[in-house]
C-alpha cells in the first residue's frame, strides 16, 4: 500500500515516461499526445479533510483523472473480501467525491492552465459496496455521484454483465462508467 506521497512521486515517474517521444500513442488534431494517466486517489488519503491535498498533489503530477473510493480503512481487496468489506456509510461516500471535485475546481482557478476549463483531472468517483450492502445501494450511490458532477462512475465488483447493463440503463447516457474486473 502507497501513501499519498508515494502515490505522487509514482504518478510523476509515470506522467514523465508518458510525456517522452516513445509513448506519444494518441493522435489529436494531427498530433501526438501521451496517453492520460488514472491515479488512485484512495479514499482521499485521509478522507474528506485531506482531500484537497490530495487533489492537488496528483493533479500537479499530471493525473487526467483520480479515483477516489468509499471503502473504510484498512481497504481490502474487494473480490478476495466479498461481502466483508467495509464502507462508509453513503452520506460520507457522497461526501469524499463532494470534496474532490471541490478541490478539482480549486485546483483548475488556481492553477496555471485556468484558463483551460477541464484542464484539472477529471474525478473518478469509486463504490466498493456491492457485496456488502447489494446492487440497490450501488445505484443508489452512483445516481448520487452522478448528480454531483463526478465524470466517471466505478462500480467495483459487480456480479453479472447483467448488473452492469442495469447500472449503465439508470445513469446519464452521457455519464462515462468504468468497468474492472
Amino acid at each position: 500500500m502507497l501513501n499519498l506521497v508515494e502515490m505522487e512521486m509514482m504518478a510523476r515517474n509515470v506522467c514523465s515516461l508518458l510525456r517522452s517521444h516513445e509513448c506519444r500513442i494518441l493522435l489529436v488534431q494531427g498530433e501526438l499526445h501521451p496517453p492520460p494517466l488514472i491515479v488512485d486517489g484512495d479514499t482521499g488519503y485521509g478522507g474528506a479533510s485531506n482531500m484537497l491535498r490530495t487533489i492537488s498533489a496528483l493533479a500537479s503530477a499530471g493525473a487526467a483523472a483520480i479515483t477516489i473510493e468509499d471503502q473504510r480503512f484498512p481497504k481490502k481487496c474487494t473480490i478476495a473480501a466479498g461481502s466483508r468489506v467495509q464502507v462508509v456509510d453513503r452520506d460520507e461516500a457522497v461526501q469524499r467525491v463532494r470534496c474532490a471535485l471541490g478541490a478539482r475546481n480549486l485546483y483548475n482557478t488556481n492553477s496555471p492552465n485556468s484558463n483551460n476549463l477541464g484542464a484539472g483531472p477529471w474525478i473518478v468517483a469509486r463504490t466498493d459496496c456491492r457485496m456488502a450492502l447489494g446492487f440497490q445501494e450501488v445505484v443508489e450511490r452512483c445516481l448520487r455521484f452522478e448528480e454531483l458532477g463526478a465524470e466517471i462512475i466505478y462500480a467495483e465488483n459487480m456480479q453479472s454483465r447483467e448488473e452492469y447493463e442495469k447500472l449503465r440503463n439508470c445513469l446519464d447516457s452521457r455519464t462515462v462508467t468504468m468497468i474492472a474486473q
